[in-house]
């Protein structure tokens, strides 16, 4: 997480903002990706507070794009995850693109997925994900993952946020930032990098009243889920990393707090003083809920139990599938930037080290990326010569770019992505 003065990403230049009819869908009219997925729940170009959320930490040798074909992959992949990192399409694409490499898959909650890892001494799993990799670095589960052994890892093709964050981040961020993704920068990751995005605060504006007028409006600061006149009816997410971190962020911006080092990395004195800004909006009812579960968070915002939540960008989606007007704020003191990645197992079977690296591919080739996207979220390589064909110009431009379409999205994907229905809804 980083300082207002010292951190953005710049707008889109030359950005065209649509004009969409009253009560025409999320996708149906010509807009570009900012207004998008402003109203589906979403971050474009955005001021930078707040990054690497405790990272996400927050392939095996073949041409890129293709899975591997020379070597005899493994006929199965133990994977330890989290159902919202992996889903049973992914793993069926799998399998497809390998030619019957299964995936085994023990889904756990993500705020104890961390535990889980580090404790696991690297036994009973092969490839894993985190968002929360700190603790694991030193607990020796997991092995490093060389860059030379990705064949997708290629300069000039990777996300500047991901490989220069010096771009974007003040130097304490950078540090803690690299630390947490490299064992040896440049050389050796401690995870592959398989998705990321923004949090912030979602909320309903048939009550919290703002307009996000296409994503190119910054509306609401952190401060609204402390606000009184919404006692009752706010969400936090239930991990004390999390709301410390977020609450720290949103004091430190406003010169409550003086944060020494990085909003991740707050000393006991720090700590006391969110905690103790905390106390009295906590014991007076403020917050309704705590929330880990996503179907509970969902349901407490779709059912108007919740106006505004510390949450991920898919529970805007979803409370808006459901038929619920919601909002993702491009918050004044920032949103919270994370990524989250793939792990290599430090016990894993010599025999299985090759379809690890396969896997490590396939997260990020262009299905991944499309599936990525279609949810919302960025990849490592969005600019692999192959993913741009894959998505379809119109689509890529407008998810990477924030161009303005020519067809609704709707329509686009629907006839881009004709083989692949997953990805039309």
């Amino acid at each position: 997480m980083s300082r207002p003065e010292e951190d953005s990403l710049p707008e889109t230049p030359g950005e065209v903002e649509a004009k969409p009819k009253d009560g025409s869908g999320i996708l149906d009219d010509k807009i570009t990706r900012r207004q998008a997925i402003s109203r589906m729940g979403g971050v474009a170009a955005v001021v930078v507070v707040a990054a690497v959320a405790g990272a996400g930490g927050y392939y095996y040798l073949s041409t890129q794009g293709a899975a591997q074909t020379t070597t005899q992959l493994a006929k199965s992949l133990n994977y330890l995850g989290n159902d919202i990192a992996l889903g049973q399409q992914a793993i069926a694409e799998f399998n497809k693109e390998t030619g019957g490499t299964a995936i085994s898959s023990t889904s756990v909650d993500f705020f104890t997925l961390a535990q889980r890892l580090a404790s696991s001494g690297g036994q009973g799993w092969d490839v894993g994900f985190t968002g929360r990799i700190k603790n694991i670095i030193p607990s020796g589960s997991i092995a490093p993952i060389p860059v030379a052994n990705l064949p997708r890892w290629v300069s000039g093709t990777l996300e500047t946020l991901i490989v220069s964050p010096e771009t974007f981040l003040s130097p304490n961020y950078v540090k803690r930032f690299n630390a947490l993704l490299w064992k040896d920068l440049g050389k050796e990751l401690w995870a592959v990098p398989n998705i990321w995005n923004y949090d912030s605060v979602g909320y309903l504006p048939e009550f919290v009243q703002q307009q996000e007028n296409g994503g190119a409006q910054i509306t609401l600061d952190y401060h609204t889920l402390y606000d009184p006149q919404w006692k009752g009816k706010t969400a936090l997410q239930d991990e004390g990393f999390t709301c410390f971190s977020e609450t720290a962020n949103y004091l430190n911006a406003n010169n409550q707090l003086n944060v020494s080092d990085t909003v991740t990395n707050l000393t006991q004195q720090e700590l006391a003083s969110v905690q103790s800004y905390l106390n009295p909006i906590l014991s007076s009812g403020q917050v309704k809920a705590f929330w880990s579960d996503f179907g509970k968070i969902v349901t407490l915002m779709s059912t108007r139990e919740i106006y505004a939540a510390s949450c991920w960008q898919p529970v805007v989606l979803f409370t808006r599938a459901a038929g619920t007007p919601a909002y993702y704020s491009r918050l004044k003191d920032g949103p919270f930037f994370w990524w989250n990645g793939d792990l290599l197992s430090s016990k894993i079977a010599p025999s299985s080290l090759s379809a690890a690296y396969a896997f490590f591919n396939f997260q990020m080739g262009p299905w991944w990326a499309a599936n990525t996207a279609h949810n919302g979220y960025g990849v490592a390589d969005s600019l692999a010569s192959d993913i741009k064909p894959f998505m379809g110009d119109e689509f890529w431009n407008w998810f990477f770019n924030g161009t303005s379409t020519y067809e609704p999205i709707s329509q686009i994907t629907t006839e881009t992505w004709k083989d692949h229905p997953e990805f039309q809804s």
